[in-house]
């Protein structure tokens, strides 16, 4: 999918956003994409039913009752399947926070998810609570290398994107938080990524670190 296609399918809503893990970050901008005209899949690694955590003080009130609302008018489906979330334009990978450390064991996870579903043709977004080059270092080189005898070229083939930031604060209320940064491996991932945000509403910042 070129860039241009891409443009045209987050505009017309045409695209299916999967959002991996659920927590302060990935509730809150699901509700975002929902709001917004985006159908929304927000999938969990833990098996089961995913119990949504509205006891928490974090998920409490106006987010737990919109979240809710999209829940039963289809628009948000929460699922622990990784067939239905790999049916998807989008992936948004929220990593957990992990004290000082990357959350190596959900990327990994995550990381082998991405390579088994193919991406090409798709947008990846990774959400971390750190330093977004960790994607170019640790992900990125597994992507583009999926087999021994296939390569692929991110921002041609597939595109890939970090964001470093939260986007909510804790007590009930969506407070998109601004300055976030964003780092697109190619230009086109940048421009890319930017415009799916700029139509929900948060505007991104390109760290000045290359």
């Amino acid at each position: 999918m070129t860039e241009q296609e891409f443009f045209g399918l987050i505009n017309s809503r045409e695209s299916i956003v999967s959002i991996i893990g659920i927590d302060i970050t990935s509730i809150p901008l699901a509700v975002k994409l929902a709001e917004n005209g985006f159908k929304v899949k927000l999938f969990s690694w833990e098996g089961g039913t995913i119990v949504f955590p509205g006891s928490d003080e974090m998920f409490a009130g106006p987010i737990g009752t919109q979240l809710n609302y999209f829940v039963s008018t289809g628009i948000v489906t929460l699922t622990t399947s990784k067939k239905n979330a790999q049916q998807a334009h989008i992936f948004i990978v929220c990593e957990p926070p992990q004290p000082h450390i990357p959350n190596y064991d959900f990327i990994d996870k995550t990381d082998n998810f991405l390579r088994n579903l193919s991406t090409m043709g798709k947008l990846v977004i990774f959400h971390l609570p750190g330093n977004p080059d960790f994607v170019k270092t640790y992900t990125l080189p597994g992507l583009e290398n999926i087999k021994p005898d296939i390569y692929w070229n991110v921002g041609v083939d597939f595109y890939l994107s970090a964001i470093e930031g939260k986007i909510f604060k804790p007590g009930g209320q969506i407070d998109y938080m601004p300055l976030m940064s964003l780092k697109g491996m190619t230009n086109s991932c940048y421009r890319i990524t930017e415009n799916l945000y700029n139509q929900i509403g948060i505007n991104l910042l390109k760290p000045v670190r290359n």
